[in-house]
């Protein structure tokens, strides 16, 4: 991380920042690596807050998209296969199969697992295209935009310190600001904690051979295994 992040801020090219950047982002996610929070933040501290925000956000999307589609075409059956053959996988996507009005995915897009698992689960779900998209957004505006404000917040932090106007570093954040952040990290927590206890509630009902709606999302495919 530290060798890309030295590779972008040597290049002078705002362009090739963002290519760099979100290239990398899009690839984390779409192979399953690591690190793809820290992309947005380099989004944050590169361009600001907004520009940042918004290419993080496109570039998730992106990626998300690129897993879908790769679940429901040439890896279905591989990828399928892979989390079937994993007894923790396996749990997280007969969980998400139990949920035919996709409620429950809008919490699932909050509990922090990888993002890959996240996506390729969504995408071997049987869901319309526009409820697949519905399903990212909630989660990832708040990711991204909690991210790319760490990322914008130090770049102010960096360069405040280069001038070594160390009381600068130090008031870079607000009060109204910091209460904020701290408002929504709150509510998001919260939300996390209930999507976890939503998704054990469901392991449980799973478990004992129950479920909480009529009809799976990928039933065929289910009784096929």
């Amino acid at each position: 991380m530290g060798a890309l992040f030295g590779i972008i801020e040597d290049s002078n090219s705002k362009m090739t920042q963002a290519l760099v950047i979100n290239g990398m982002l899009i690839l984390m996610i779409v192979c399953c690596l690591p690190g793809p929070a820290f992309c947005i933040i380099l989004d944050g501290f590169f361009f600001g807050f907004v520009k940042g925000f918004a290419l993080g956000f496109v570039a998730e999307f992106i990626g998300y998209l690129i897993c879908i589609c790769l679940a429901r075409t040439c890896f279905k059956t591989r990828i399928r296969q892979m989390m079937m053959e994993s007894a923790p996988l396996r749990e997280v996507l007969l969980v998400c199969e139990e949920d035919s009005t996709g409620k429950f995915l809008v919490l699932f897009r909050f509990i922090s697992l990888p993002v890959w698992l996240k996506n390729y689960t969504i995408g071997l779900l049987d869901l319309e295209w526009l409820q697949t998209v519905l399903i990212f957004i909630p989660a990832e505006v708040f990711y991204s935009g909690i991210f790319a404000y760490i990322g914008s917040k130090g770049r102010l932090i960096a360069d405040a310190l280069r001038k070594g106007d160390s009381g600068k570093a130090v008031h870079a954040f607000s009060g109204v600001e910091v209460a904020i952040v701290g408002v929504s990290v709150l509510c998001v927590l919260l939300v996390i904690l209930f999507g976890w206890y939503e998704y054990i509630r469901r392991r449980k009902a799973l478990t004992e051979g129950t479920c909480h709606e009529s009809t799976p999302l990928t039933a065929e495919e289910r009784n096929a295994v």
